[in-house]
């Protein structure tokens, strides 16, 4: 880098030497020329005509001597652009060769003085980012301390805040060993940050949009209103994290670890879930619209007024799970796993449940018009105050769920054999083809001389 600048300054200084010397020779040719070669043609020539050679030529003087003055100007700019890029290069060099020093102060002045150079020189942003990349990964490979030296987080500091410019290249920070560092709005958008070690760290309000996670370890991170749209999280681990209201639209989850995560109000909308390890995940008024959360592990996990309209969860296990009035019109939920799961004032409009798993499940008051729980498993589910309108439950398993207060006179597909197990009582209100079957008739009389204290939802 030093020698190259050196020849461009031996360069421009022959060409402006040179230059100048044909500038020279032409202005006296000018000027000296005529009086030495044309003096006996002036000598014959008329006043006035005379005059008009002599201004025409004054003329052309005074244009050379404007030639003279620009070529100079070009001239002085140009040493002085080489100068300075010499003096960037001394300034850089400097700079690299203090981050190997064995003294923390030493090195913390080298990444401050790259940290100025990026900020002068729009040309040597992205070697100086290449460098305090480098840095950063050679000294945070295998840190074992709960957070990153002085000068590890200097220059996590200075790649979190630098200009915004176009960069050819993803920051990488691979592998790095970043435990408990402060990156708390931090600008690192598309960085390569593949299996880094991130546990603990504070990534408040950064943006990692585009960011490579994979197989990262972010275990008890803050993350919260982070921005890591379009990201790729594949296998990350997130263990006990805080993502509330962070924004992960689109973002890539599959295999991902969220167990006892916090993520209230957080942004999903499109993202992929698929197989996700999600347990005892805290998910209140989350947005999950359209995201992908097939076979996912949901067990247990608090889903609270979120929202999941047109998510797809096929197959997903979410026993024990708490999605009270949460909202799952036209979701998808075929063969999922919904045992003992509070549905209450939820919204399933639409819904696909075919093969379903709710056994015990809590659906009181909860919205199924036009749900699709065909050959659905609701064995001891409870359906007080469910809106059943349109919903098909052809083949449903109904032994002992409590429809009890239930309406299901709009509700299609449903048998009396299906009727006769389940816990029905006067109140229970059944399509006009049922109600009039005498079976069901003796069922229900039945059920009114052994009537329970509480019927309620």
């Amino acid at each position: 880098m030093g020698r190259s600048w050196r020849r461009k300054l031996v360069s421009g200084l022959l060409a402006g030497v040179v230059g100048l010397a044909v500038l020279a020779g032409f202005s006296w040719l000018l000027v000296r020329g005529p009086w030495y070669f044309e003096r006996a043609h002036l000598a014959g020539l008329e006043p006035a005509q005379a005059t008009a050679v002599t201004g025409f030529r004054q003329a052309v003087v005074a244009i050379s001597a404007a030639l003279v003055a620009l070529v100079g100007l070009i001239f002085t700019a140009r040493t002085l652009h080489l100068s300075r890029e010499g003096h960037v290069t001394d300034r850089f060099t400097k700079a690299v060769e203090q981050l190997g020093s064995a003294v923390i102060e030493v090195r913390l002045g080298g990444i401050y003085a790259l940290e100025r150079i990026m900020r002068d020189s729009a040309k040597d942003h992205s070697t100086v980012l290449e460098v305090l990349a480098a840095f950063v990964r050679e000294r945070a490979s295998a840190q074992n301390s709960i957070t990153p030296t002085a000068d590890v987080q200097a220059a996590l500091t200075v790649l979190g805040r630098r200009p915004k410019r176009h960069e050819p290249f993803a920051l990488d920070l691979s592998k790095a060993h970043l435990r408990g560092a402060n990156l708390s709005g931090a600008r690192l958008e598309r960085a390569n940050l593949l299996g880094a070690h991130l546990e603990r760290a504070n990534l408040r309000d950064a943006h990692l949009e585009h960011v490579d996670l994979r197989n990262a370890h972010l275990e008890r991170a803050d993350l919260r209103g982070a921005h890591l749209q379009d990201a790729n999280l594949l296998a990350a681990r997130l263990e006990g994290a805080n993502l509330r209201d962070a924004h992960l639209e689109r973002a890539d989850l599959r295999g991902v670890h969220l167990a006892d995560a916090a993520l209230p109000g957080t942004h999903l909308e499109g993202a992929t879930l698929r197989g996700a390890h999600m347990a005892r995940a805290f998910l209140r008024q989350a947005h999950l619209e359209r995201a992908d959360l097939v076979g996912s592990n949901l067990e247990g996990v608090k889903l609270h007024e979120a929202h999941l309209e047109g998510a797809i969860l096929d197959g997903a296990h979410a026993e024990d799970a708490h999605l009270v009035g949460a909202y799952l019109k036209n979701a998808s939920l075929h063969g999922a796993h919904l045992e003992r799961v509070n549905l209450r004032n939820a919204h399933l409009e639409d819904a696909k449940l075919y093969e379903a798993r709710l056994e015990g499940a809590r659906l009181s008051n909860a919205h199924l018009e036009g749900a699709r729980l065909d050959e659905a498993h609701l064995e001891g589910a409870i359906l007080n105050g469910a809106c059943l309108e349109r919903t098909r439950l052809d083949e449903a398993f109904l032994d002992n769920a409590d429809l009890r207060t239930a309406d299901l006179s709009h509700a299609i597909g449903l048998a009396v054999k299906q009727v006769l197990v389940a816990q029905i009582s006067d109140r229970t209100v059944l399509p006009a083809s049922l109600a009039s079957n005498q079976q069901v008739q003796e069922r229900i009389r039945q059920a009114s001389s052994v009537r329970p204290q509480d019927e309620g939802p």
